[in-house]
């Protein structure tokens, strides 16, 4: 499996299978995060989920020498 930063070059030129790969790779640790804040599974679920699209929708200004968790986490 690739690197994050391999996979951020790759979703900023547009790959769809760069995201797939980093959804899979970061959603139950993002998931975790949300619910610990929010303490509610269904509000944490969907706050991921538009973490992901938020950081689709910004791709092509992404840089990859960023760790992806950074921008994840923050958002």
């Amino acid at each position: 499996m690739a690197e994050d930063q391999e996979l951020m070059a790759m979703l900023k030129a547009g790959s769809i299978e760069a995201l797939e790969q980093l959804i899979e790779r970061w959603r139950g640790k993002a998931e975790a995060y949300a619910c610990s804040m929010l303490r509610d599974p269904q509000a944490a679920e969907d706050a991921v989920q538009e973490a992901f699209s938020r950081i689709y929708a910004a791709r092509t200004i992404l840089d990859e020498r960023c760790s992806f968790s950074a921008y994840l986490f923050t958002i």
